[in-house]
């Protein structure tokens, strides 16, 4: 298999939740054409049919059904790596330069 880019499964979250491609052209801000082929160059890349295509819209095939699972499984782990990632930068970082008198003070007065 060749390597999948997220940005495809993002965009199969969204033409699976859509129902079609016109309506993840406007969640997506790319064009209907554009969506549709990405979708099928992501099924050949994966090697499974993913979506039941209709003129009422793309309807999920059961390996589609298994790959939205797992893409909103990732959703969910790229969003708690986003969070645990912002709440490192939650505390103040403080620097201080002194020379070394200060310093000696600053280390025995920090508690205080």
């Amino acid at each position: 298999m060749k390597e999948v880019d997220w940005d495809d499964l993002k965009l199969f979250d969204i033409v699976a939740t859509e129902g079609g491609l016109a309506g993840a052209a406007g969640r997506a801000g790319l064009s209907a054409p554009t969506i549709g082929r990405k979708m099928l160059l992501l099924e050949r890349k994966i090697g499974r049919t993913l979506f039941i295509r209709s003129q009422n819209g793309y309807r999920l095939a059961p390996d589609g059904e298994v790959l939205l699972e797992k893409v909103r499984s990732m959703r969910q782990s790229a969003a708690e790596i986003a969070q645990w990632h912002g709440e490192a930068f939650s505390l103040p970082i403080v620097s201080i330069s002194s020379d070394i008198w200060i310093a000696g003070f600053i280390a025995a007065n920090t508690a205080a």
